[in-house]
């Protein structure tokens, strides 16, 4: 089975220092123990799995402040840059 990944963002820290939830791994994706990127990686191929950090990215970094919440969406690039990333370091 897949390597669990780490989450960085499991709270953002705000610039008053508040702490709020994270809007890269919420509660609600959670399931099982599993958060849903963990079923992805397991149950894809590494190509498809590729491919579907590639499209979040790009997914989240065109609707950038169109739904008005930016940071938000700015956050979920980040923390699927970051997977990808992860991921294409891997040598397999």
């Amino acid at each position: 089975m897949a390597t669990a990944h780490t989450h960085p963002f499991d709270t953002v820290t705000s610039t008053d220092t508040t702490e709020v939830a994270s809007p890269v791994c919420p509660d609600h994706y959670k399931s099982g123990g599993l958060e849903a990127i963990e079923v992805m990686r397991a149950f894809l191929s590494r190509e498809q799995f590729i491919g579907y950090l590639r499209g979040n990215v790009l997914k989240y970094e065109l609707r950038l402040d169109k739904k008005g919440k930016a940071f938000e969406d700015q956050m979920k690039a980040i923390k699927y840059a970051e997977w990808l990333a992860d991921e294409l370091a891997i040598k397999r």
